[in-house]
């Protein structure tokens, strides 16, 4: 299984990476911001090279939200049906829903400690 990591903060990475591993998943690919990631997965949708299975996307990135890389792995016809799971420390309703709505295949608070 790939799973591709959008995550920021170096701690929450650490965290999600060590959790990744104990499950088995050995093929992790991490980038610390949203344009990153749609660089990647557009670089791989142009070579043909395997998209990921799943991605773990944080909203909270710098330079291209996470709202935006969702809305860019939903709006691709080979990528709609990858699962994107959202973590966030945004806890309100709205935003689950927005998530949700956008194409989220689950959304996760992350705990402050």
């Amino acid at each position: 299984m790939f799973v591709l990591v959008i995550e920021d903060t170096a701690h929450d990475r650490a965290i999600v990476e060590d959790a990744l591993e104990t499950i088995g998943v050995t093929d992790i690919k991490t980038v610390i911001d949203g344009g990153h990631a749609i660089d990647l997965l557009s670089e791989r949708l142009n070579s043909n090279q395997p998209l990921p299975d799943a991605v773990l996307l944080d909203l909270n990135l710098p330079l291209v939200s996470g709202h935006e890389v969702l809305r860019f792995c939903k709006k691709n016809t080979h990528m709609k049906g990858m699962k994107v799971i959202v973590l966030s420390r945004l806890s309100s309703e709205n935003e689950i829903q927005v998530c949700y709505y956008m194409g989220a295949t689950k959304y996760i608070q992350k705990t402050s400690d």
